[in-house]
């Protein structure tokens, strides 16, 4: 067969034939086969690096997760200490803003409601105001108290200057001690001046606000015992939020002992399959020596 030879591993290709054709597209499969070869290689440290990091990795998702267990165990007592917190803030907001600066000095006003009878100064709304002696505190027509019972009521001055009297709940009381009546007195109001409470234990008959005298009335019952208390007592200050008597919560402190899991961060660089001829043989060339490509 006519032309020039070329050769390669032992084989004889004519140019021009249609073996050329042949060995330059096995000449394009070894290019590919080693471009092939080098991602494989990449792919192949990554996934090795991928397998060393994975117990790396499990260190670190499991102190993550003991973490968040911590974070789910404090969740209640960390809603006891900011509720605990709030309490004790909005004491100090109503001691500063609310807050009566002397001794309003109560006592009974025509038979049936409460009086001050000293000039008082006080704090409503952090605005200085001044409560006129013989203030009317007005008891109301609906509260009642059983028989050998006892009642509370909150004394205190609203925004406009008003006296205003907030019983305890319970229609008729029932509390079977003067502190148990006092416990269960509440906040009369957000913008109210506490000025004091007054108890009344009710004798002989049920009483009745606003037809049974208090102490030293002269109409309805008079068989009763009347207490005045003044805010200025600290045992009987209302500030719109009791303290908590426990101690402050506490919240755990304990996270893992050592320090989080660090990964691998290094980049492919050496080849898993070492030699680049691993994947590729000779290509073929003519008799000159040139590679043929095209």
């Amino acid at each position: 067969m006519a032309g020039t030879t070329i050769t390669a591993r032992d084989h004889t290709v004519y140019v021009g034939s249609p073996q050329r054709h042949v060995v330059i597209e096995y000449n394009k499969l070894v290019d590919d086969a080693e471009t092939i070869r080098g991602a494989a290689s990449e792919s192949v440290v990554a996934v090795t690096e991928l397998m060393a990091d994975h117990a790396t990795f499990k260190t670190a998702v499991d102190q993550t997760e003991t973490l968040v267990e911590e974070l789910h165990d404090d969740h209640a007592t960390f809603k006891s200490v900011v509720d605990d917190l709030k309490a004790r803030l909005n004491q100090m907001y109503r001691l500063t803003n609310y807050a009566v600066l002397g001794n309003p000095t109560f006592a009974i006003d025509t038979n049936f409601d409460v009086k001050s009878t000293e000039p008082i100064s006080y704090l409503n709304g952090g605005t200085l105001k001044t409560l006129a002696d013989n203030a009317n505190f007005d008891t109301g027509t609906a509260a009642t108290i059983a028989t050998v019972k006892w009642g509370a009521a909150v004394l205190s001055v609203n925004s406009g200057g008003t006296g205003v009297v907030t019983w305890a709940a319970g229609a008729p009381a029932t509390y079977a001690s003067e502190a148990a009546a006092i416990a269960a007195l509440t906040d009369p109001g957000a913008t109210d001046t506490v000025m004091g409470y007054v108890t009344v234990l009710a004798a002989g008959s049920t009483w009745t606000a606003g037809t049974d005298a208090l102490t030293g009335g002269t109409g309805g019952t008079p068989a009763t015992t009347t207490n005045y208390y003044n805010a200025i007592n600290p045992n009987s200050l209302l500030l719109g939020a009791a303290v908590s008597t426990s101690a402050p919560a506490t919240l755990t402190a304990a996270k893992p002992a050592s320090a989080p899991a660090t990964l691998s961060a290094s980049v492919p660089s050496a080849t898993a399959i070492n030699a680049a001829t691993d994947l590729t043989a000779a290509k073929i060339a003519d008799s000159t020596g040139t590679v043929l490509t095209t």
